[in-house]
């Protein structure tokens, strides 16, 4: 889509006037959004589809009186939860078949759990994806949330789509490039997973969140009560944040799923089963299981075992991103 085309979209979607969206778009060029959205307002520029959600996503968020720097906070922190919520508003309009791996009864709206708004910070977040009957029935969230409903961006976008590739398919294409990155499918998970094996891409747009939001899940779950030990019950909204971050952990996107295997011994649980130990024993739901019998060979804590394990493929992905960027810059 080009810049004139998105202009356009961009003016709908707000309801304001064309000047003030250039003023905000230009403001926006100056925030933590990827080079490759940043490259101007002439009608030569062109973006794709995760980078025109993403940018419609920060308006609409803006719109809902959260600081501008703030939105693309948000829109970086719970990305994978907003293209899931985008996949089902372009199958809820019949623009793309219904992918075999998504679960059934997701609407595409998208409770956004913020942690503040700093003004000196992006803001940290987390997000669920809705199942339609609890949208549908306009059911409150336990906690103060951000609701955000990708169906209408998915209309605004949509028809400019086929405008521009020419006919409908090439609409539904775009739509089926975002599933395979970050729906639901199980993506390429190898059999043993190594650190050394990371791959770190350049943004959000195509590097998954799961390393982070391990440690983040693993920081908030540690000062939970574990179930039983008699300690006083901790804040619903921390315990909604880790219940979003264990959600997603237990079922990520593609391009994250192989990162739940990493381990470091044949025989011993992987980083996805310390993950799930540490969500039960803090009394929230893991979606996946763990092999119990396994963990308790290991000598340590599922938390240190996960700890020790984020840590280490954190500090290897951010070795072999210098790296890279270090190349390029020779």
């Amino acid at each position: 889509m080009r810049y004139g085309d998105l202009e356009n979209v961009l003016v709908e979607l707000t309801g304001g006037d064309r000047r003030s969206v250039v003023g905000r778009f230009k403001k926006l060029r100056l925030m933590p959004f990827p080079d490759a959205i940043r490259l101007g307002t002439g009608n030569r520029v062109e973006y794709d589809l995760p980078r025109v959600m993403a940018l419609c996503t920060a308006f609409e968020i803006n719109a809902l009186l959260v600081p501008q720097s703030n939105a693309v906070g948000i829109v970086q922190s719970v990305w994978p939860e907003i293209v899931r919520g985008i996949l089902a508003g372009a199958v809820e309009r019949g623009i793309l078949p219904r992918p075999a791996s998504m679960p059934a009864g997701f609407s595409a709206v998208v409770a956004i759990l913020p942690d503040g708004f700093a003004s000196e910070s992006p803001a940290q977040a987390t997000a669920a994806n809705l199942p339609s009957q609890t949208h549908h029935d306009g059911e409150p969230g336990m906690v103060a949330e951000l609701r955000l409903d990708c169906g209408r961006l998915v209309e605004l976008v949509a028809p400019r789509l086929e405008s521009s590739s020419g006919d409908a398919a090439g609409a539904s294409a775009a739509f089926g490039d975002l599933d395979l990155s970050f729906g639901w499918g199980a993506g390429q998970v190898p059999h043993r997973a190594s650190v050394s094996d990371l791959f770190s891409g350049s943004s959000f747009l195509d590097r998954g969140p799961y390393l982070e939001r391990a440690a983040a899940f693993l920081k908030i779950a540690g000062k939970l009560p574990e179930v039983g030990d008699g300690s006083p019950q901790s804040s619903t909204r921390a315990r909604q944040a880790a219940q979003n971050l264990l959600d997603y952990l237990g079922r990520p996107s593609p391009i994250d799923a192989w990162k739940g295997e990493i381990g470091t011994r044949e025989g011993r649980p992987r980083l996805k089963h310390y993950l799930a130990a540490v969500g039960d024993r803090a009394g929230l739901a893991p979606p996946v299981q763990w092999p119990a019998t396994m963990l308790v060979t290991t000598g340590a804590s599922p938390c240190a075992r996960a700890r020790a394990m984020v840590r280490k493929a954190l500090r290897i992905e951010a070795e072999k991103r210098a790296g890279r960027h270090g190349a390029d810059a020779s």
